[in-house]
């Protein structure tokens, strides 16, 4: 059976939705509209969770080798990090947007993000 993971990230304007399974990026407003953000982003490794921060900014990181992956309204991405060691799973940003806590199967990592 395929994996099929669903990540979501809760903004003061909606909701992101990101779906493994068919590569889909959806923002959601809070009354229920849905629309589809178009991929076109080029990574290593197949996307599978998403994080966004507290400007609204979203990220995508690939299965190995592990990178994270900006993705503007229009769909494209650009690599913002890349080699993250470990296996990802969770993400949060600090306050400041400066480092990125990243959850994996031995504990959590503090990324610098600039």
């Amino acid at each position: 059976m395929e994996n099929r993971y669903i990540s979501i990230a809760a903004l003061r304007e909606g909701l992101y939705v990101y779906y493994q399974q068919g590569n889909y990026l959806f923002k959601v407003d809070y009354d229920g509209q849905a629309t589809q953000i178009p991929l076109q982003i080029e990574m290593s490794g197949n996307p599978v969770w998403m994080t966004a921060n507290y400007d609204g900014e979203v990220f995508l990181i690939g299965h190995g080798p592990y990178e994270l992956v900006a993705i503007d309204n229009e769909g494209k991405g650009k690599v913002v990090a890349s080699s993250i060691m470990g296996d990802p799973w969770s993400f949060a940003w600090s306050p400041d947007q400066n480092w990125l806590y990243i959850g994996e199967c031995g504990g959590v990592i503090k990324m610098e993000i600039k």
